[in-house]
């Protein structure tokens, strides 16, 4: 019998999977949720690589106050708006939030309300260390917006305030964010069999290790007393022009660099924590461990630490790689286990303990061998701006073209094939220092304002999207009709007939989980407002709220700020909308992973007709690429456990 595959099917064989009358929000919806966790890196539309600079410049602030907005209880919203001569208008679009102001207004899909808090900016950053933490959402980002509109009013002397607006800020953030940020902590855990940081400080306090050699940083004054517990001394050389010290990292000292960061760690995971409030004292410690964190990530001290043996330990120990795996290859490489020892357990993740050891790990300092899929979620790269002055704040002035830090989300997947050890250790530890530098660019922006009063305004949309019907009859209904149409003969049909089953069972039990994220909801708006005459879907916009939210997406370009990389579906739907309708949105990029995903109401026809054709083409791919494995793998199986030849 004939094994070789046959030729893969072209778009016209694909779209005739689908029948005119099949309702293609479900197909999305079910195609979604069959290839949850995928990872499919093919870009359909090729998007130009020389754009990303401005894309980065064009989002910094939107990244920013996204993250600002993500507190960790509720989905990751979206945030848009537009910075006029006079006006700054910006929307955030997030789901799950009750809606209660009297002034919002309904469309027949979309909810808009405008945001306004209970105190004014100036109260917010004077209580800073008492910040209530159990405050609905839409109550959080009004606080967000008060406060951005506190800093963005003129004052006599915008840089005598810099420093306490920034340490006030950062600690608010650090409070209502607490959850998002403990989830960073704790993420490290995960990318690593520990925490990169304790992993750092064990090695460093075992058996006489490499270490790296001298080298001399500049680091802000500000930092100077926090490094002064920990015996770490300025060079006895004279400031910088902008007013940094002088320290060497040398191999005498290495240990000490080591413990302070050790340190640092142990003191955000105290302090993330569900707590009526911090008192000063303790607020301050927080914001000295994310300061020190943060520029010793900046300024090349984390990484100056990695030696090429620690790399090796970092890479060694680096464990979500190994277990990064979608359902669905999952499933199809259980055809390959005994089915007599084959179960639900055993078809898990093996235990982090049970991956190889140093011996085995990639060379040294790099994760090229690492064959797992994913990309590391959180390369949004968005130019930084000037620091503050240096101060005991911790905060410098040194010159925009001497610092590209950027904001950062968390790496949820394996690190980009080839990335240094030290350096993806050091991107990830970024993301814990976020809310300073979310404070010092938001306080930096305030700075640069015009010296005059702007209209600052903020509004909150949402939607209630209908969730398509997706059933186990469902699944077995389309795994008929795919396998029917399209043949696999490296693997028996049945086999994978019985992967889309395994597949069905969790919607047995009860209905699907999917949500409508907010990019593409942000998307959907976009279009009602711009491709219907300027109303939303028949709702005519009123004199004020609708009105002035739907003239910010009137731009040639669309900003979306998001506190991470949006998923595979919200990336190929922003290209569709921008080849169908000619909207162009301006996203940070896309890790490229597939999440049970829902249309939006709302999106042309066309457009989802196409986003079902790259999906299904995907579910096509992967489901190839996964036979491939399995067949040498059960060529392997001794006899006795092979599958017995059907007699008919």
């Amino acid at each position: 019998m004939d094994k070789t595959p046959p030729p893969p099917p072209n778009d016209s064989e694909l779209h005739a999977l689908f029948g005119s009358d099949s309702d293609v929000r479900r197909d999305i919806t079910l195609l979604s949720y069959l290839l949850s966790q995928v990872q499919y890196e093919k870009d359909f539309f090729g998007k130009s690589k020389a754009a990303d600079k401005s894309d980065s410049n064009m989002l910094e602030a939107w990244s920013h106050l996204a993250f600002m907005l993500t507190t960790g209880d509720t989905n990751d919203p979206a945030v848009t708006g537009q910075v006029e001569s006079d006006a700054i208008t910006a929307a955030v679009v997030t789901r799950n939030v009750s809606h209660r102001s009297s002034h919002a207004s309904q469309t027949s899909q979309f909810l808009v309300s405008k945001l306004e808090a209970q105190k004014t900016g100036k109260q917010l950053l004077n209580e800073y260390f008492s910040t209530s933490m159990d405050v609905p959402y839409s109550e959080h980002a009004a606080d967000v917006f008060a406060i951005l509109k506190c800093l963005f009013a003129p004052v006599p002397n915008p840089a005598a305030v810099a420093s306490k607006r920034t340490l006030a800020l950062t600690i608010f953030i650090a409070r209502r964010c607490q959850l998002k940020l403990r989830a960073h902590i704790n993420q490290g855990t995960k990318l690593w069999l520990k925490h990169p940081l304790e992993l750092s400080h064990s090695w460093y306090h075992g058996p006489v290790r490499e270490k790296p050699v001298s080298k001399q940083f500049l680091l802000p004054a500000g930092v100077q007393d926090f490094l002064v517990s920990f015996n770490l001394h300025p060079e006895p050389v004279p400031p910088s022009k902008e007013g940094d010290l002088t320290y060497t990292v040398s191999q005498d000292t290495t240990v000490s660099w080591v413990d302070m960061l050790n340190e640092s760690l142990k003191t955000m995971r105290e302090m993330y924590r569900p707590s009526d409030q911090w008192d000063g004292d303790e607020a301050y410690a927080l914001y000295k461990a994310i300061v020190i964190l943060h520029y010793a990530a900046i300024r090349g001290v984390l990484e100056h630490l990695v030696t090429s043996e620690l790399a090796a330990v970092l890479a060694a120990n680096y464990s979500l790689g190994a277990q990064s795996s979608s359902k669905l290859g999952e499933a199809i490489m259980t055809l390959s286990r005994d089915p007599a020892t084959a179960s639900p357990s055993a078809t898990a993740s093996p235990p982090a303990a049970a991956y190889p050891p140093a011996t085995a790990s990639p060379p040294a300092g790099t994760f090229s061998s690492i064959a797992a899929p994913g990309l590391a979620m959180g390369e949004a790269k968005v130019e930084d701006q000037p620091e503050d002055g240096g101060n005991e704040t911790g905060e410098d002035k040194r010159d925009n073209q001497d610092s590209h830090e950027g904001i950062e989300t968390v790496p949820e997947d394996i690190p980009v094939t080839g990335e240094g050890a030290g350096a993806f250790m050091v991107r990830y530890l970024r993301t814990l220092c976020i809310p300073y530098a979310a404070a010092r660019y938001n306080v930096l922006y305030g700075e640069r304002m015009p010296s005059r009063n702007i209209r600052f305004e903020a509004y909150m949309l949402s939607s209630k999207p209908s969730i398509p019907s997706v059933t186990v009859d469902t699944v077995h209904e389309f795994a008929h009709r795919f396998f029917k149409r399209f043949a696999f003969p490296q693997v028996d049909s049945e086999d994978l007939t019985s992967v889309f089953k395994t597949l069905a069972k969790p919607l047995a039990r009860g209905p699907l989980d999917v949500a409508e994220h907010a990019e593409a909801t942000l998307m959907a708006f976009a279009y009602s407002s711009r491709c219907e005459g300027g109303t939303v879907h028949g709702t005519v916009p009123g004199p004020g709220t609708l009105s002035t939210v739907l003239s910010m997406f009137q731009a040639p370009r669309v900003p979306v700020g998001v506190s991470k990389k949006c998923c595979f579906c919200c990336y190929t739907l922003a290209a569709l909308l921008k080849k169908h309708a000619r909207l162009d949105f301006v996203l940070q990029g896309t890790h490229s992973v597939i999440y049970p995903w829902v249309p939006p109401d709302g999106i042309p026809v066309g457009v989802l007709i196409d986003l079902r054709l790259a999906l299904v083409r995907v579910l096509y791919d992967t489901i190839a690429e996964a036979v491939k494995t399995v067949r040498p793998l059960q060529t392997l199986l001794p006899v006795s456990i092979k599958k017995s030849p059907r007699v008919n």
